[in-house]
């Protein structure tokens, strides 16, 4: 198993200021909390950091293009509401919206990822390198399966029964396909 943690530097700073240089920039739910001007705004800032080979990393949730009334829509939809009367400008968006993001901070490429749980995580990218996208993907299985893991030793040493894990299924997204 990949021990993440010896790879991952967390820094701090004012993301509206500049961002520090690195080969690749990490942020959960943070474009949600601000309007859109602010996220071109700072993934410009996230651009001009990163190598060319370099990327960005967004987990955030993606508000379907047509709700439902599902509980993972309501979720979402219940998430929206929040970010709207709580942060002025600040909002879910859906895949379009996303999109809008990554051309507006000169992005060339992104890159959709889903877990098959609901989590999103959208990879921004200068120029696109094949074999980053599969490493991008192996890792994001592995950091699953070895949170299932320990989900599923817990419930073990509880001598609950464990439910079997789920295969996680993960697409490219490509402009005018439905899924």
């Amino acid at each position: 198993m990949v021990n993440i943690h010896k790879c991952v530097e967390q820094v701090g700073g004012d993301m509206f200021v500049i961002v520090p240089k690195a080969d690749a920039i990490l942020m959960k739910w943070i474009c949600h909390d601000w309007s859109d001007d602010h996220c071109i705004k700072l993934l410009k800032n996230c651009y001009e950091a990163l190598p060319a080979n370099g990327k960005v990393i967004i987990a955030e949730c993606i508000l379907p293009e047509a709700p439902d009334t599902s509980a993972a829509t309501k979720s979402k939809v219940h998430g929206d509401i929040i970010m709207l009367a709580h942060n002025p400008g600040g909002k879910e968006r859906n895949e379009k919206e996303f999109e809008a993001l990554v051309k507006g901070a000169s992005f060339r490429g992104f890159h959709l990822v889903r877990d098959g749980l609901g989590h999103h995580f959208y990879e921004f990218f200068g120029d696109v390198v094949v074999a980053d996208l599969l490493r991008t993907r192996y890792a994001l299985m592995l950091w699953h399966y070895g949170s299932r893991k320990e989900e599923e030793k817990a419930q073990s040493d509880d001598e609950t029964p464990v439910r079997p894990l789920m295969k996680i299924g993960i697409t490219k997204d490509t402009e005018g396909q439905d899924n």
